[in-house]
């Protein structure tokens, strides 16, 4: 008899995770430690103790529910730590991960933002096919931080402040704070959620590695990967030390500024460099002025946060029902200005 399992919920920690089985009810009662004598009813869940490994350490409390005689859904608590235990309990009993697509609502139990999960459910209550482009685009970038690619490239020079941005902006030390330049070789990523209540989304905020030109073998390789982060990005955040002299290799890569990226100051503790006369005025984003990081990255993060949502303008309606898949968006996403 096959058993096999699949985490049907989005991944990553969480407050519940859900995990469905596919095994005859004797493989779930041995995989979930229950005697014969338990009872194990199809028709309502039931709360289990999983236990795990000789000595029988409790691994979580979890909600088992039937949904066929052959295919069962485990809840168990969000960790990430429960949820490695877990699959490794499973693998250890012999049972393969299933990586077949879950029916139904597997939109909605993937989201990783409740904007993601309105728009999912919407979506499948509404079961509509039919799209109206000319509706639609407006709402083209909320779809995309629906879908999870809204993408902010964090850019600058060496040194300018971006990892410290960015640990500010997820509240822990994610990326290495150094003086020295090639500290961040490759891009970090990681994802915070933006707005609030049912619209709130997951941003990916990207740290790269500078530019400089003395840079060589990996470390030249590292600013390679840094131009074509900014390239495939939603959005840049430009970084400028303003402190320094701006580069030609920053410089360069500034050209392909477009209308929605960022412009930040870091230093504003410092005098200011001659050469960023006319770059405010020349940027064809939003500049947020000049800060000084040590001490203000909490407001600088801060004042990011508002820009983009003001980008975004007013979140789409309760009752509009916006398409998830890229390729439904295909035509809509090749209708936008790729960046240079």
């Amino acid at each position: 008899m096959s058993r096999s399992f699949a985490r049907i919920s989005a991944s990553g920690a969480a407050a519940l995770q859900i995990w469905r089985l596919r095994a005859d009810l004797e493989s779930v009662r041995d995989l979930l430690g229950l005697s014969a004598h338990q009872p194990c009813p199809l028709n309502r869940p039931r709360l289990v103790r999983i236990a795990t490994g000789e000595g029988g350490e409790l691994l979580d409390e979890a909600l088992l529910c039937a949904k066929s005689a052959m295919e069962f859904e485990v809840c168990l608590h969000g960790g990430l730590g429960v949820a490695r235990a877990w699959r490794a309990h499973l693998q250890a009993c012999g049972w393969q991960e299933d990586s077949i697509a879950v029916e139904g609502h597997a939109d909605f139990l993937q989201a990783r933002s409740p904007l993601q999960a309105r728009m999912a459910w919407r979506a499948q209550a509404a079961k509509a096919n039919a799209r109206d482009s000319n509706q639609l685009r407006p709402w083209s970038d909320w779809a995309r931080a629906a879908r999870g690619e809204a993408r902010l490239v964090i850019a600058g020079a060496t040194n300018a402040g971006k990892s410290s941005l960015m640990n500010a902006w997820l509240r822990q030390e994610r990326v290495t704070v150094s003086p020295h330049p090639g500290t961040t070789r490759d891009a970090v990523e990681a994802g915070v959620l933006v707005g609030e209540g049912a619209s709130a989304f997951e941003l990916q905020l990207v740290d790269t590695a500078g530019f400089w030109a003395a840079a060589s073998g990996s470390d030249a390789r590292a600013v390679e990967q840094s131009q074509l982060a900014i390239r495939g990005a939603w959005m840049v955040l430009w970084l400028v030390d303003r402190s320094q002299p701006l580069s030609s290799e920053f410089l360069a890569a500034l050209e392909h500024a477009q209308p929605q990226d960022l412009l930040l100051l870091s230093r504003a503790d410092c005098p200011a460099s001659g050469s960023l006369a006319g770059l405010a005025e020349s940027f064809p984003g939003r500049e947020l002025g000049a800060w000084d990081l040590r001490v203000q990255a909490d407001l600088a993060a801060h004042a990011c946060v508002q820009a983009i949502l003001q980008h975004l303008g007013p979140p789409p309606p309760i009752d509009l029902v916006l398409p998830l898949s890229a390729e439904a968006w295909q035509e809509l996403d090749a209708e936008r200005p790729a960046r240079g």
